[in-house]
């Protein structure tokens, strides 16, 4: 069976293939553009039971998706060979091998029927997670990034993180790889307002009315600040006696 990564890759392809659009694929198959985007962007998990509703679009199967099915042109060399290998045994041993292939298809229906039922079991524990003690959902008021990051007043969207979910006031979901290796694409960030903000601490600054994540740097003699990057191609911030500066909160991951 494909991984997460691999399902979105497929499903990718067919839509290239049939020059179909994503907001054409959430209008058929009735998911919002914004819960496609989290797919194939790899922040949420795809749900089995939107994979039966993508492939139904697409005019495909789940198991294809999924990678259930052998390629066609596979299949085929490989029926010719058997076939031509049947044909050479006498009646006996047809038989016995017929009373295998029966054997096999069992199994392997029953294989199948058994990889179903697990990946089954993981996405309704995801989606039912509000009554479950492993997941909680988490809503995310920011999409961060190393340049400026515009906190919302209302929720953007909400995600399923596992428990325990740290003790925060604001949760962001961080964009690309600008903040590489301290949080990845994808990640949740956590921020306590009422954490005090140390030297070393990760943090959310404001400077001039813009948010900014970035590291907490005072030198003990002068009490200059200087917000440190997380990924270090990127420039530091001084705030300069003229700017306005406010430290909103800590980074408690």
């Amino acid at each position: 069976m494909r991984t997460n990564n691999e399902i979105v890759s497929a499903i990718k392809t067919i839509l290239s293939e049939k020059r179909m659009s994503l907001r054409e694929l959430g209008r058929q198959s009735g998911i919002s553009r914004s819960a496609l985007s989290n797919y194939f962007n790899n922040t949420r998990e795809l749900p089995l039971k939107k994979i039966s509703d993508i492939a139904a679009v697409l005019g495909t199967t789940p198991e294809n998706l999924l990678g259930f099915q052998v390629d066609k042109d596979t299949g085929d060399n490989q029926l010719k060979r058997v076939t031509g290998l049947y044909k050479q045994l006498n009646p006996i041993r047809q038989n016995i091998i017929i009373d295998e292939l029966e054997n096999q298809l069992a199994s392997q229906q029953l294989t199948k029927y058994n990889e179903i039922q697990k990946v089954q079991d993981y996405y309704r524990a995801l989606e039912g997670c509000s009554e479950s003690s492993a997941f909680e959902e988490v809503n995310i008021y920011a999409i961060a990034d190393i340049q400026e990051i515009e906190v919302r007043e209302a929720p953007i969207e909400t995600v399923l993180q596992p428990r325990p979910i740290p003790t925060h006031n604001l949760a962001f979901r961080v964009n690309g790889n600008s903040m590489i290796p301290s949080f990845y694409d994808g990640e949740i960030i956590y921020i306590s307002m009422l954490e005090p903000v140390r030297p070393g601490d990760i943090g959310i600054f404001r400077v001039n009315g813009k948010c900014y994540v970035r590291k907490l740097r005072m030198d003990k003699e002068t009490k200059r600040i200087e917000l440190i990057p997380l990924n270090l191609e990127y420039n530091s911030i001084e705030p300069k006696d003229k700017d306005t500066f406010e430290i909103v909160g800590k980074v408690v991951r």
